[in-house]
């Protein structure tokens, strides 16, 4: 008896089982694809935004080519700031609020591809108007602004796609885990958070430089 206790006392520990990495993988891949997706959304937007004006440069393009290469709309660094802080706050606060609906995927896809065809759109009736250089103009105003806050995007549309997707299947009566809704909601209310105070800065530095190469180039 005393010996089989010693051998119970003194047995070693079981080894620890590690997740493999196909599963791990499977795991991350549904966070990852979503994001891709929408990245993907976005460029096919640009294109065919830049197909669009192949044709025939659209009134909405003249406006956006009039804007861009107008000076007066880049000499004041409050109002220029005050407009890249004003199109961050509609846009995260649109990509968050799609989150908090189950069928939010439909509006996020439409969001991104969108905000391509607008961005693609003005750099073609941009680049039809001024020509190269003043498609460097552009981008050279454009694009510290641009590229932060689309990145700040797709990092806030992972949550919120996430958060949208666990409402999607409460609706059609599939369990969650408890206390992962509100996990999912948190994490969604803490990106948006984190995306404007980023935004905000990136964009008082978007206008700062915007300001400045406006002066030199128009």
């Amino acid at each position: 008896m005393r010996a089989a206790k010693t051998a119970q006392v003194w047995q070693w520990p079981a080894p620890r089982r590690e997740t493999p990495p196909d599963q791990t993988a499977q795991r991350r891949r549904p966070q990852v694809q979503p994001v891709i997706g929408l990245a993907f959304l976005f460029l096919t937007g640009y294109l065919g935004g830049i197909l669009v004006c192949r044709s025939g440069v659209p009134e909405f393009g003249i406006l956006l080519a009039d804007y861009y290469m107008d000076k007066q709309n880049f000499t004041a660094f409050g109002s220029v700031f005050a407009s890249m802080a004003a199109a961050l706050f509609l846009q995260a606060s649109a990509v968050t609020l799609c989150g908090t609906s189950a069928v939010g995927a439909a509006p996020l896809a439409l969001l991104f591809a969108g905000k391509g065809l607008l961005t693609g759109a003005a750099a073609a009736s941009v680049y039809a108007a001024g020509g190269a250089r003043g498609l460097v103009v552009y981008w050279l105003l454009t694009c510290l602004p641009d590229i932060a806050v689309l990145l700040l995007l797709l990092w806030l549309s992972q949550a919120a796609y996430g958060l949208s997707r666990a409402l999607f299947q409460i609706m059609l009566g599939g369990g969650t885990v408890r206390g992962a809704l509100k996990v999912k909601a948190k994490m969604l209310l803490y990106r948006y958070l984190l995306t404007l105070v980023v935004g905000v800065g990136c964009g008082g530095l978007g206008a700062g430089a915007a300001v400045l190469f406006a002066g030199v180039l128009l």
